[in-house]
């Protein structure tokens, strides 16, 4: 799937209500998460790293990022429950 389709895909799936704005800010954090693992693996394999230690390291880097966007994203795209007040 291409980058552009998951973005896509991503902005059809929310409720008609969203913010098209903030479902795009979303969807291009996600993107440039990936972009970001895909350059760190390209230059790194290009060095002749060890693919044992790239793998680590990618998906420790991938971790904490996603971790950074689930914090600042944490509510995004949660529909509130019934009577929890949120």
């Amino acid at each position: 799937m291409r980058l552009y389709d998951f973005g896509e895909r991503l902005l059809a799936a929310e409720p008609a209500e969203t913010d098209k704005v903030t479902a795009y800010v979303a969807a291009n954090a996600l993107m440039g998460v990936h972009q970001a693992l895909v350059d760190l693996v390209r230059r790194r394999v290009l060095a002749d790293e060890a693919p044992e230690q790239l793998a680590d390291d990618v998906r420790a880097q991938g971790t904490r990022a996603f971790a950074l966007l689930g914090e600042g994203l944490a509510d995004y795209g949660v529909r509130p429950r019934a009577g929890n007040g949120r």
